[in-house]
């Protein structure tokens, strides 16, 4: 199979903008200015492809007012 999902909960793993994994969440738009809450993760970074088809995306897990884990999907399993 290909990739199509990862999930990072390491401390040791970090964003482009340097948001890690223990973070608090509050910290997020600050770093990564465009993200989005929704439904229990900030969206960090996604692309639409093929229309309105959803692409690849990064988001941030929150629990308990801190991040996590991050989470990439890629869709379609990378083709």
């Amino acid at each position: 199979g290909l990739f199509q999902t990862g999930v990072l909960g390491s401390s040791g793993w970090r964003t482009w903008a340097g948001l890690a994994v223990g973070m608090r969440s509050s910290r997020v738009p600050a770093l990564h200015h465009k993200a989005k809450f929704t439904s229990g993760k900030w969206v960090l970074a996604s692309q639409t492809l093929y229309g309105s088809e959803p692409g690849p995306t990064v988001s941030a897990l929150v629990s308990g007012g801190r991040v996590r884990a991050l989470s990439l999907w890629v869709g379609a399993a990378g083709d």
